[in-house]
């Protein structure tokens, strides 16, 4: 349905902004949109920032994703080669959660990303699949891909994230 298409590229869309914004903030600084971004019919959570560094963080932040249920997840990467190209960040989001890491930080939650219980949300789903078994990392569990989704409900429009999120959101 329509509305359930809005909620998945909603939620993709919350780790997508994430390369918005700037600087590291806690959970509780209120809801609000980056300065940068368009301005769409929702607000963002404000993006965290992890590192390696934060293993107190990191091992929280695991914690709370085990119990999440629906993800979406995304990966910024050197390049467009499915190949030879490797993410270099990658991105959580969830409720209203906003996560946005180093890519040294993947195997630090292998046994998150491979739960089969967990529903992953994505835009451009074989993308990052790769991206991810580029640095090991096999995402198991349900997938969604809003871009497929897109493709199957609106062939003839654009299929790019900015896109449908303009004509949908």
């Amino acid at each position: 349905s329509r509305s359930g298409f809005s909620f998945l590229l909603h939620s993709k869309i919350q780790g997508i902004f994430i390369s918005f914004q700037t600087g590291v903030s806690s959970r509780s600084d209120p809801l609000r949109m980056p300065e940068t971004c368009m301005a769409w019919n929702f607000q963002l959570p404000t993006a965290e920032h992890y590192s390696l560094e934060d293993r107190v963080g990191l091992e929280r932040l695991r914690n709370e994703l085990r119990g999440a249920k629906e993800v979406a997840i995304d990966t910024e990467t050197t390049g467009l080669n499915i190949w030879k190209d490797i993410p270099l960040f990658w991105s959580l989001a969830w409720d209203n959660r906003r996560i946005l890491m180093p890519a040294s930080t993947l195997e630090y939650f292998t046994d998150e990303l491979q739960d089969t219980d967990k529903t992953w949300l994505l835009a451009n789903a074989k993308f990052d699949k790769h991206m991810l078994a580029n640095r090991g990392i096999h995402l198991r569990g349900t997938l969604y891909d809003t871009q497929v989704m897109h493709a199957l409900l609106y062939e003839e429009e654009s299929h790019r994230l900015k896109d449908m999120a303009r004509s949908i959101l």
